[in-house]
Order: structure tokens, then C-alpha cells, then sequence
């Protein structure tokens, strides 16, 4: 029903909130920067894995909380869709980090800061690795960028559409929000990712 709908997007927005935190946190830690999304290339851990000691630090249910936070209650098949890749760590996440971003991203170099993407409700699909993608082209400076309609009619830029419509949006400044999925969209401009 749309009551019961609108709880979960209330827990989902809070669980944004607590990412955001776990975010800044991290950043005053990091002499300014954000995770990358993949934290450690080593072995494949990804951002939010980097923020599980903000989350929960020092708890008896620290798993049971951190994998509570990082799972929208709207989302569907978890355990099977939003897996990382330290599998046998049950590393869930339904949440998905703005893959304009760019790596040893720092968060005073991003202009518009209540105005960028950071993470929001990412699409149930197996290999999703945790991440969105803008409309029209990834960080790189120097790679083409041609429009992808198709990327929205697939749903192939991951984005969660689960909460009447649209996302739950954290944003870079730490502000949380919902949006429909064509208003992020903005026919397939960037408005809301990434701007140096």
C-alpha cells in the first residue's frame, strides 16, 4: 500500500542520512577525500565497505546494524542482486555511488555541492558492483560522451525507481532528498552528477 511505501522510503531516507554521516566522517578522517569506489583495489572492496567503522563502530550487533543501513527496505532480492565482491563477507549494498565522481575525489574540488549526486537507490541486478551512472558520460575528460537514451529505457544506469516513481538522493553536501526518475534524468543532461 502507499502508507506502507511511504515508511519504507522514511527508513530509506534515514539510512541515507547515516550513510552521509558515515561519509563526512570518513572525509574529516582522509584529509578531505572521499572513498574511492573501489576502496581498495587489492581485493575489490568497494566505498561503502570503506564506511562500516562510521556506521556501527564498537557495537555487539555491528554486522546486523551496518547491513541493515546499507539496505533500503524497498528493495527487492538483496541477497541475491546487491552483492560486492567479498561474497562470503555477505557485503550487501542497494545503494549505488555516482560513478562521475572522479578517483581521490576531494569533497571541496565538486562545485555544487547540494546539486551532485553522491549515491541514491540503486536497480536490483546481479553485477551492479554498487554504483549509478550519469546520463550522458563517466568522468574521464578525454573519453567520448554520446547520449544513451538507452541507458534510462534499460535501466542500464542503475538507478532505483522502487520509492513512487523515483530515488532517494544523497548529495554530495549531505543533504538527502527524493526526485522522480525523469527530474534526474533532466532528459539526459547531467545536471545532478558530477561537475568540476
Amino acid at each position: 500500500s502507499r502508507a506502507r511505501e511511504n515508511a519504507r522510503r522514511a527508513v530509506c531516507m534515514n539510512n541515507l542520512k547515516q550513510i552521509g554521516l558515515a561519509f563526512f566522517m570518513y572525509v574529516e578522517d582522509n584529509d578531505g577525500y572521499f572513498p574511492n569506489f573501489i576502496w581498495r583495489s587489492a581485493d575489490n572492496v568497494h566505498w561503502y565497505m570503506a564506511l562500516y567503522p562510521y556506521v556501527s563502530p564498537h557495537d555487539m550487533h555491528y554486522w546486523a546494524k551496518i547491513l541493515k543501513v546499507f539496505i533500503c527496505p524497498s528493495a527487492k532480492d538483496v541477497t541475491s542482486q546487491f552483492t560486492g565482491y567479498v561474497t562470503s563477507a555477505k557485503t550487501y549494498c542497494s545503494y549505488g555511488y555516482n560513478d562521475t565522481i572522479p578517483p581521490n575525489p576531494k569533497a571541496a574540488r565538486i562545485k555544487r555541492p547540494t546539486q551532485t549526486l553522491l549515491c541514491c537507490d540503486l536497480i536490483a541486478r546481479a553485477g551492479n558492483q554498487a554504483k549509478v551512472r550519469a546520463p550522458r558520460c563517466w568522468y574521464h575528460p578525454d573519453w567520448f560522451c554520446a547520449l544513451k537514451d538507452s541507458y534510462k529505457a534499460n535501466n542500464d544506469w542503475m538507478v532505483g525507481t522502487w520509492h513512487n516513481g523515483g530515488p532517494n538522493i544523497l548529495w554530495v553536501d549531505g543533504h538527502v532528498s527524493w526526485m522522480t526518475e525523469d527530474q534526474l534524468w533532466d532528459g539526459g543532461q547531467n545536471t545532478y552528477f558530477y561537475h568540476e
